[in-house]
């Protein structure tokens, strides 16, 4: 859902209702709060609302975020024992991870996907270097970077994508499937460029 100044709060504003839903269904719904089995549906009833498409509409703005991840702290406090501790304490007890950390995982998987031809949609959004030189970036399969001139188009996709694919392990990059990528990115310690 897109509105006509290019925002995404209408986006941003649905998905956390249907998020919200979902989440109030299954505190009625079930008598037991363990928390594996919490965070088991919190990850496969709520939080696809929330990560639906989001690649495609990147939430940047920090009010945006904070939305976005209120229905997440507030799951997270409906489980006895760990409510009253600080929300990142409950993400690491529950081994979730923030809506912003959850987003860049989006854009490099997607990136991924645009790498190595599972998905040929908009292959044209990223770009490997344009020269042929010998450089440790186009050895480690890094892509060009955009230069955005506005600062709408800074949080786009095709100036995040190169940016986060930077910071992603040769190994990872070399896997054979979506699914050993996804292991092995979620395995590897990396830092994100922010």
């Amino acid at each position: 859902m897109i509105r006509s100044d290019l925002r995404w709060d209408d986006q941003v504003r649905s998905a956390t209702q249907k998020a919200r839903v979902a989440a109030h269904s299954i505190a009625k719904a079930f008598i037991s709060k363990d928390i594996t089995v919490w965070s088991d549906l919190f990850r496969t009833f709520v939080r696809p609302h929330i990560e639906y498409a989001m690649p495609a509409w990147l939430p940047y703005q920090s009010n945006h975020l904070k939305t976005l991840e209120s229905m997440q702290r507030w799951f997270s406090r409906q489980i006895p024992g760990i409510g009253h501790l600080d929300y990142l304490e409950r993400y690491r007890i529950c081994g979730l991870q923030t809506v912003e950390v959850r987003r860049d995982r989006g854009v490099i998987i997607e990136t991924f996907k645009l790498t190595t031809g599972i998905n040929s949609t908009c292959d044209r959004m990223i770009q490997p270097h344009g020269h042929n030189y010998d450089t440790r970036g186009r050895k480690a399969g890094n892509l060009s970077h955009v230069k955005p001139h506005g600062d709408v188009r800074k949080f786009s996709f095709a100036a995040r994508a190169p940016i986060l694919w930077d910071a992603v392990p040769f190994e990872a990059k070399n896997a054979v499937s979506v699914n050993s990528f996804k292991n092995l990115l979620d395995s590897m310690t990396f830092e994100i460029a922010r």
